[in-house]
């Protein structure tokens, strides 16, 4: 999951609609999120940018998060496909439909937002010799791996 190192922004939202029509319109930034709450009124959604450095809004990953808990963890619930839809409306569906989703894809998901707090893992893919390897999101912002890339610790040595 490519979002789980990056540092976002979030953007709330009325509904689901509104992020659709948000993220459709192209008027945000890769590094925002969208926000609202479910129609039930239970959670938080979110949706977030989890493509490549090339296409970051072509994969959504959607998270929600319980409401009315201390520090509920973030469940990502879905992943849609979002550079396959060319309709607002059906992108909508997708976003409501994940609002009452029962499969939880990822129970413990991790979003950052602002800045990391210095204890985030995640996965990345090493910028110089391709190589895949775990570490720690605050070590690697001075590669600037906003697309998760980052340099591991084999070719660390070279920069």
């Amino acid at each position: 999951m490519y979002y789980e190192a990056r540092i976002h922004e979030i953007i709330e939202v009325a509904s689901a609609l509104a992020a659709a029509e948000k993220i459709r319109s192209e008027s945000m930034y890769t590094y925002q999120v969208m926000k609202w709450t479910s129609k039930d009124g239970n959670y938080y959604m979110y949706a977030v940018p989890d493509g490549h450095l090339d296409e970051m809004l072509a994969e959504l990953a959607i998270l929600r998060q319980g409401k009315n808990q201390d520090d509920a963890p973030y469940q990502q619930v879905e992943s849609i496909t979002n550079g396959w839809i060319d309709d607002t409306d059906i992108l909508a569906r997708h976003l409501q439909d994940a609002e009452s989703s029962t499969i939880i894809m990822k129970s413990n998901a991790q979003l950052i937002i602002d800045k990391p707090k210095g204890d985030e893992q995640a996965s990345f893919t090493c910028g110089c010799c391709g190589n895949w390897f775990k570490d720690n999101v605050q070590k690697q912002l001075k590669f600037d791996q906003d697309a998760g890339y980052g340099i591991c610790d084999r070719c660390q040595q070279w920069y």
